[in-house]
C-alpha cells in the first residue's frame, strides 16, 4: 500500500487566490488654507516652496525612495500641519516600507483632519490587515462604507473593492463562512461578471460542505474565464468531495495545464495516479488541518526552492523561461531511476530561510510562487538552515536546523575547506567535517536509512554549493562511504533521465604545457589510460587540443563522454570571467561553452579534471553548479580545487575503471573515492596502482615516491554536477 504524505484537506483557506492590491490614486497636490493677515509676498514664497517640496516627494516616491519622500513630506507638514494629503502620502510611504504601525498613525492624522477621507480609511484598513489585526481592518473598512462617494473610484471602492476585501477576510482569515457567504451573495448581485467573486462564493459554499452549490459557482467563474486555473482547481476539490473522481481528475488536469507551477494540483494528481496504479481505494480528503497545512507548506517550499535555485542560475547564465517541474514529474523520475539503475535516490534541498519564517501559514491570498519569489527577501547572517528530503515513494521530511545560521555555516565551510586542503595537518578537517555533517545530513538520517537510500543529490543555496560533500564525516566514516553524491542547480534545469554509459566512447583531450599556468605532467598518461587502456575512444594532446579539433572529432563519432584534462577556473563576477584553457593559452569562456556543441549530438558526461572554484563566492559557485546546464550536457564532473597531478591521475583512472562496472556515474565516482580512502589506489614502485591495474609513471611523477591517497584532499574535490545517475 502506498503512503499518501501529500493528503488533501478541507482547508481551501490556504489555497492561492488573487489578492487585492491597494490602489493609490490621490494626486500629490497641496491643500488650501486660510491666508488672512499674511503678507502676499510671504504667501507666494511659501506656495512656491511647498510646490517644490511636493514635486520632490512625488519624484522620490516614483523611484521607490520612500524614506527620503517621508523626510520631504515632514517638511511640508511643518509648513502645512493640516495637509491631509501630506499625512496620507506619509502613511502610504510607510506602508510601502512595511512599517504598518507608522502608516496607521499617519492615516489617522489624515482622517482626523478630513473625516470623510474614504481612501485614507481604505488604506488604513489595509495596514491593519497586514498586521493581521483583521477585526480592526474590518471596522475601518465598514466606517469607509458609510461615506458618500465623490468620484467614480470612490464609488467602486464602496460598492465592490471594500466589500470584497471584507468578505475575503471573513472567508480566508477569520473563517467565518456564513458571514462571508452573506457578503458574497450581495456582491454577485452587484457585480455578476467578475470570476474571482464567483470563485470566492464557491469556496464559502465549499467550506460549509455545500459542494454541489460550490461547483455551480466555480462553473459560473469558468464561463466568464475559461482559462482560470484556480476555478478549475477548486472545482476539482468539490468534485473530489462528492467522490466524482474521474471528473475531479479532469478538472485538476485542466488546472495543471493552465498553471504548470501549481505544485498542490500536481501533488494531488500524483497521489491519484499512485492509487490507481496500485488499484487501491482512492483516499478521502484529510480532516486534520494542521497536518494538511504542514504538508502544503512543504509542497510549496519545494516549489519555491526550485524557482529560487533555477532563477539564480538563469540570471547568472543569461537563460530564460525554463519550465519548473511539478512534483509529480519529480517523483516519477525518481521511481524510474530506481527501477532502471537499482539506486534508491533522495533529493535533498538545503537552503537558508528567515529566522521568523517557521510556523507561518501560507497566506490564502498570496501571489503565485513566481510572483512571491520576485519579492526577494534580504539575506541575513542569522537566516537558518532548512532541509527538505524527497524520496521516490513521495515521502518528504522538512526540518529547520536550530543553531545552523548562514554566518555559522559560512565560517564552518571556510574552516572545512582550509583543513581538507591541508595534507600536512592531516586531521584538521575532521572537526568542521563532523559539524557540517551534523547540520546537513544527520537530521535526515532516520528517514534516509529507513528508506535504504543509496544516493543523495543536493540542491543547495549560496554558501553551500562549494562544500566538498564527500568528505563530511559522522565520526565513524565519510559520507562518500555510504552514499553516492551529486549536486544539481535545480531539477528544472537538469535532464534527469538515467543513461547507461557502458556502450559510449570517450573523447579525451588536454594539454601538459601552458604559457601562463603551471604544467600538468600527468595529462599524457591520463589521456592514454582513459581513451586507450580503460575505455574505447580517441585522445588528442597539446597542439591538437583545439575547439576545431573537438568539433570535427564529434562530427565523425558521437562521443557520449568528453574528458578535458586542462586548467579551468570558476571565478567571481560574470560568466565571461570563468574559463576552460585550450592549447596555446586560448581560453574558452563559460559564456562561450555552447560553442563546444556538446548538445548536438548530446553528451552524457563532461569531465574537467583540473578545475577549481573560488570558495565562498556566489558567482563562482553558480558557474560550477551550472556547468552542465551551460555546456548542454546531462552531467559534468569537476573539482572544487586543484588536486596534485598524481592525485588527479589516480582519481580519474579509478573513476573510469569503476564506470565500466556500475551503471550510475555518481556511484562510479563514489567507488573510486572509497578505493582511494582504503589504499586500493596508490603509487608504489614508480607505478600507479589501481586495484589490479598497474600503470608506469614518468620520472617527474615517479619521484614523489610511494604514496597513498586516503586524505580527502586527493578525492573529495571531485563532484558530480547535474544528473548524477
Amino acid at each position: 500500500m502506498h503512503n499518501f504524505p501529500f493528503q488533501v484537506s478541507v482547508a481551501l483557506t490556504t489555497l492561492l487566490t488573487t489578492g487585492i492590491v491597494s490602489i493609490n490614486t490621490q494626486p500629490l497636490v497641496g491643500q488650501t488654507h486660510s491666508t488672512q493677515g499674511i503678507p502676499i509676498e510671504k504667501l507666494t514664497a511659501q506656495a512656491s516652496t511647498i510646490d517644490q517640496l511636493w514635486q520632490e516627494a512625488s519624484e522620490l516616491r516614483g523611484i521607490g525612495k520612500y524614506e527620503e519622500a517621508i523626510a520631504i513630506l515632514d517638511q511640508i507638514l511643518k509648513l502645512q500641519p493640516n495637509s491631509f494629503s501630506a499625512w496620507y502620502w506619509r502613511g502610504n510611504s510607510y506602508s510601502n516600507l512595511g512599517e504598518y504601525e507608522s502608516a496607521i498613525a499617519s492615516y489617522e492624522q489624515a482622517i482626523k483632519i478630513k473625516p470623510d477621507y474614504l481612501i485614507a480609511l481604505f488604506e488604513q484598513g489595509n495596514s491593519f490587515y497586514e498586521l493581521k489585526d483583521y477585526d480592526a481592518g474590518i471596522r475601518v473598512w465598514k466606517q469607509a462604507l458609510s461615506i458618500q462617494a465623490k468620484s467614480n473610484y470612490e464609488e467602486e471602492l464602496i460598492t465592490l473593492i471594500i466589500p470584497t476585501r471584507i468578505a475575503g477576510t471573513f472567508l480566508y482569515d477569520l473563517r467565518q463562512y456564513e458571514e462571508a457567504l452573506s457578503l458574497y451573495n450581495q456582491l454577485v448581485s452587484i457585480e455578476s461578471k467578475t470570476a474571482s467573486i464567483w470563485i470566492d462564493r464557491g469556496t464559502a459554499f465549499y467550506q460549509l460542505n455545500r459542494y454541489q452549490e460550490a461547483i455551480l459557482n466555480y462553473d459560473r467563474a469558468i464561463e466568464l474565464e475559461p482559462n482560470n486555473a484556480l476555478a478549475w482547481k477548486r472545482k476539482g476539490f468539490a468534485l473530489y468531495r462528492l467522490e466524482r473522481y474521474e471528473e475531479a481528475i479532469a478538472s485538476f488536469e485542466t488546472a495543471a495545464k493552465l498553471q504548470s507551477d501549481d505544485l498542490e494540483v500536481a501533488g494531488l494528481l500524483e497521489i491519484i495516479k499512485m492509487v490507481r496504479e496500485s488499484q487501491s481505494k482512492i483516499p478521502a480528503l484529510g480532516r486534520d488541518l494542521d497536518t494538511f497545512l504542514s504538508e502544503l507548506q512543504t509542497f510549496q517550499e519545494i516549489g519555491r526552492r526550485e524557482l529560487g535555485f533555477s532563477r539564480a542560475i538563469e540570471e547568472y547564465l543569461g537563460i530564460t523561461n525554463v519550465p519548473i517541474k511539478p512534483l509529480s514529474e519529480i517523483l516519477s523520475d525518481l521511481r524510474k531511476i530506481e527501477q532502471y539503475t537499482g539506486t534508491k535516490p533522495g533529493i535533498l534541498y538545503s537552503s537558508f530561510v528567515p529566522k521568523n519564517k517557521e510556523g507561518e501559514r501560507t497566506d490564502s491570498r498570496s501571489k503565485s510562487l513566481k510572483q512571491s519569489l520576485s519579492e526577494n527577501q534580504q539575506e541575513e547572517d542569522d537566516d537558518q538552515l532548512e532541509l527538505i528530503l524527497v524520496t521516490a515513494d513521495g515521502k518528504t521530511i522538512r526540518k529547520r536546523i536550530e543553531g545552523a545560521t548562514r554566518s555559522q555555516i559560512r565560517e564552518m565551510t571556510q574552516k572545512f575547506f582550509t583543513g581538507v586542503t591541508n595534507v600536512r595537518n592531516p586531521n584538521s578537517y575532521l572537526e568542521p567535517a563532523q559539524k557540517l555533517y551534523e547540520w546537513l545530513v544527520e537530521p535526515l538520517e532516520e528517514i534516509s536509512q529507513g528508506q535504504e537510500l543509496t544516493n543523495l543529490t543536493f540542491l543547495m543555496d549560496k554558501n553551500l554549493r562549494s562544500v566538498p560533500l564527500a568528505a563530511l564525516h559522522d565520526g565513524k566514516g565519510f559520507l562518500a562511504e555510504r552514499y553516492s553524491l551529486g549536486i544539481m542547480p535545480s531539477l528544472a534545469l537538469t535532464n534527469t533521465k538515467p543513461t547507461n554509459l557502458r556502450n559510449q566512447q570517450v573523447l579525451a583531450m588536454g594539454a601538459q604545457e601552458f604559457p601562463n599556468q603551471r604544467p600538468l605532467p600527468a595529462v599524457p598518461i591520463e589521456l592514454s589510460a582513459i581513451a586507450n587502456r580503460l575505455w574505447p575512444g580517441q585522445s588528442y594532446l597539446n597542439e591538437k587540443f583545439t575547439l576545431e579539433t573537438l568539433k570535427q572529432a564529434r562530427q565523425r563519432v558521437p562521443y557520449g563522454i568528453v574528458h578535458l584534462a586542462t586548467h579551468a577556473e570558476f571565478r567571481p563576477g560574470k560568466p565571461s570571467n570563468s574559463y576552460i584553457e585550450l592549447w596555446g593559452g586560448n581560453k574558452l569562456r563559460l559564456d562561450q561553452l555552447r560553442q563546444l556543441q556538446l548538445d548536438a549530438p548530446p553528451v552524457d558526461l563532461l569531465v574537467l579534471s583540473a578545475c577549481r572554484t573560488a570558495l565562498g563566492n556566489d558567482e563562482a559557485e553558480l558557474g560550477f553548479a551550472g556547468l552542465a546546464v551551460q555546456a548542454g550536457v546531462k552531467s559534468a564532473m569537476g573539482s572544487l580545487w586543484y588536486v596534485s597531478d598524481e592525485g588527479t591521475l589516480a582519481l580519474m583512472t579509478a573513476f573510469y575503471k569503476k564506470l565500466k562496472e556500475v551503471p550510475v556515474k555518481s556511484e562510479a565516482l563514489r567507488l573510486a573515492q572509497v578505493a582511494m580512502i582504503r589504499g586500493d589506489v596508490r603509487i608504489e614502485g614508480g607505478e600507479l596502482v589501481v586495484e589490479d591495474e598497474r600503470i608506469p609513471l614518468p620520472p617527474e611523477l615517479a619521484k614523489v615516491g610511494d604514496r597513498t591517497f586516503s586524505h580527502p584532499y586527493y578525492w573529495s574535490a571531485f563532484t558530480m554536477i547535474g544528473n548524477p545517475w
